[in-house]
Formats: structure tokens, C-alpha cells, sequence
């Protein structure tokens, strides 16, 4: 969400006895240029974002992020919102502006009985899924267990349960949300529905998430792993999988990538199964003996292990967008679809 800034305010235009106000008006607190917490604070996982923020208000509870909400308003600062920073545009920080940072609210709370989990806006998925998985159920996240929760989850929040059980903004039962004008509102059906709605994967500006209510989906183990090829062998691989995902189960996902190796490149084929049954093995046969990867990881495991085995999450660093020239792909190799389920929300 962003009050209108006029470019890039300087942060010498804010009052001292301002900036003191909003401190003691929160239970957190805030973090300025000249603090020598600063430098760390403002970066985001993306490294080649760097952005200078007049402000770091590291909210405590929704009334904090109503106070900063408020404050930016009237100093008519550009907001960011940051939950865990893991955004690849780097939507976590901003030039001149304040930074809303949730980490502080990590309050999460389980009712295994009703299968579902509330969580503070600045949880972090490894802390989600270690709780869920405590009572052998799970969310669909992604695999990086560093990254806010909410953040993902209201961007759509693909997961390798997905194609089973749907997005992670499809999971969402309520959402608290602190509104432009200060409000702070309950969301979900039958309560602010349109807002509901919007908040589950619609885009950005609808408020700031400080709770979310989620249902919960019982597993615990998955067949799991990598396939790796030399890069050589990419073409007749994917023509492969463009045959073989046409008759696999709508449950499994399986992603390929080209990825780093000693020497040169190699085709990674990821895969996970959220039932480990030995009907399953032997619909991973086809897959697992063509043209004999030079590594084959797949096995049945613990849910909790294949997330921390992390197969989509690259540590911190310098990451840009390119663009992909004519080369190994480019005129005869298949269009790879995998069945999903899609269950986008509705009005």
C-alpha cells in the first residue's frame, strides 16, 4: 500500500519532535539513516536492490502498523510493506520513504482439532511448517523456508502441494488488515468480502496484512527428489516429459530447470508426490529410467525434509531479469504443461 509521495521527500523534512512522537506512539520501533542498524536493515534478499528509506518502523501489532500507516500519510512518505523481503522486484523497501516492517508480529497459534493456523504477518514459512507439521498437516508454501508467509501466500503462493491442494491464497480463511484511512478490519466470507477477495492474490495497495487465518491439510510424507541430466540430453528429456505429464496424476508436480554443474550445465527435473504410496513408485518408473539420469535423489520422505531441502530457494545475492536468447530450446523443444488445480478466488 502507498500514500502519495512527492518525490522522494527528503527525510530532512521531517520534524525531530515528529519522528519522536511516532517512536513512543509504538510498542516496536523505528531504525534511521544514522543508526548503525540501518545498513543491514534496509536490504532485502534481491542485493541488487539498494534503496535508501527515510524510515524502518518495525511494528509490533496491528496498532503499530496503523500508527506508521498514519504517520506516512501525513508526512506523505511512499510506503513499503516487508514481511519476510524475499520480493525479486525488491517491493520490501523504497527510496525515501518508510519502510512497514513486519517481522515482529510473529505470533502463531494452531487449532489442530479444526485444521487451521493463524500466524502474524512477519511468520516465516519454516516456522509455519515446523508448527503444521508438529500435528502432521501443512499449508502450501513454497520451498524456501526463509520468506514471509504472508507475503507469498497473498501473492498466490505456489507450492509443491499445489496440483493436491491448490494455492496458498486459496487456503486463507481470514485476513486482518489495516487499511489506508487507518482502519483495522476483519476479512473474510460473509465479512468485507470484497476485500477478502481482493487481498487473496488480486495485486498490492488493498491494505497491510497483519493476521492470517489458514486451513490446514493433513501430510507427512512425500516421494520426493531430483533427476539430474548433462545438459546435452535437455532436448530429449523434455520431449519426454511432454508425453509422459499428459497421463501422470493431477497430484504431482514436477518442474525442469537448467541449472549450474562443474563443467557445464545440467537439466534438473524436480518432483514430489504428496502420497508415498507403491502405486506411486511405479508411476515414477517411466520417468526415473529414461536415458538413466546421472543422479536420481527420489525416495520417499519426511514433508518437513523435502521443504528444507529447499529445491527453489537460491541464498541472498545480486538477481536480474533476463531475457532468454535463441539456443538450446529454441524451435523444435515441446511445450511443457503440468496439470494443476486452479482454484482462483471468486467473488
Amino acid at each position: 500500500m502507498t500514500a502519495q509521495p512527492t518525490a522522494n521527500q527528503p527525510f530532512a523534512a521531517l520534524s525531530p519532535e515528529s519522528i519522536r512522537r511516532f517512536a513512543e506512539s509504538i510498542a516496536g520501533e523505528i531504525i534511521l539513516p544514522d543508526d548503525q542498524r540501518y545498513q543491514k536493515a534496509r536490504r532485502v534478499w534481491n542485493h541488487a536492490v539498494d534503496k535508501h528509506p527515510a524510515m524502518i518502523a518495525r511494528c509490533a501489532n496491528a496498532d503499530d502498523v496503523r500508527c506508521a500507516i498514519e504517520f506516512a500519510r501525513d508526512a506523505e512518505l511512499l510506503i513499503a510493506v516487508r514481511s519476510g523481503g524475499h520480493s525479486f522486484a525488491g517491493y520490501g523497501v523504497c527510496d525515501g520513504g518508510i519502510v512497514i516492517d513486519l517481522s515482529l508480529i510473529k505470533l502463531a497459534t494452531i487449532d489442530p482439532v479444526h485444521q487451521r493456523i493463524t500466524i502474524g504477518g512477519g511468520v516465516a514459512a519454516v516456522v509455519l511448517d515446523c508448527l503444521a507439521q508438529a500435528f502432521k498437516m501443512a499449508v502450501p508454501l513454497g520451498s524456501c523456508m526463509t520468506i514471509g508467509v504472508s507475503g507469498y501466500a497473498l501473492g498466490g503462493g505456489e507450492s509443491s502441494l499445489t496440483p493436491k491442494f491448490g494455492y496458498g491464497c486459496d487456503r486463507i480463511r481470514r485476513v486482518e488488515v489495516v487499511t489506508a484511512d487507518g482502519r483495522v478490519l476483519s476479512a473474510r466470507d460473509g465479512e468485507n468480502d470484497d476485500l477478502f477477495w481482493a487481498m487473496r492474490g488480486a495485486g498490492a495497495n488493498f491494505g497491510v496484512a497483519t493476521a492470517l487465518e489458514f486451513r490446514l491439510h493433513p501430510i507427512e510424507k512425500v516421494l520426493s527428489g531430483h533427476l539430474r541430466y548433462p545438459i546435452r540430453q535437455a532436448r530429449k528429456v523434455l520431449r519426454f516429459l511432454d508425453e509422459y505429464t499428459r497421463s501422470i496424476s493431477d497430484d504431482l508436480f514436477i518442474i525442469a530447470a537448467v541449472l549450474p554443474h562443474p563443467g557445464e550445465r545440467m537439466l534438473d527435473v524436480a518432483v514430489v508426490w504428496p502420497d508415498e504410496e507403491k502405486k506411486d513408485e511405479r508411476a515414477l518408473r517411466p520417468l526415473r529410467k529414461f536415458l538413466k539420469p546421472f543422479e536420481d535423489t527420489v525416495q520417499t520422505r519426511d514433508y518437513l525434509d523435502e521443504q528444507r531441502a529447499g529445491s527453489d530457494s537460491p541464498a541472498d545475492g545480486d538477481y536480474s531479469s533476463v531475457s532468454v536468447g535463441r539456443g538450446l530450446l529454441r524451435r523444435d523443444a515441446p511445450t511443457l504443461y503440468r496439470k494443476s488445480v486452479c482454484k482462483r478466488p471468486r467473488r
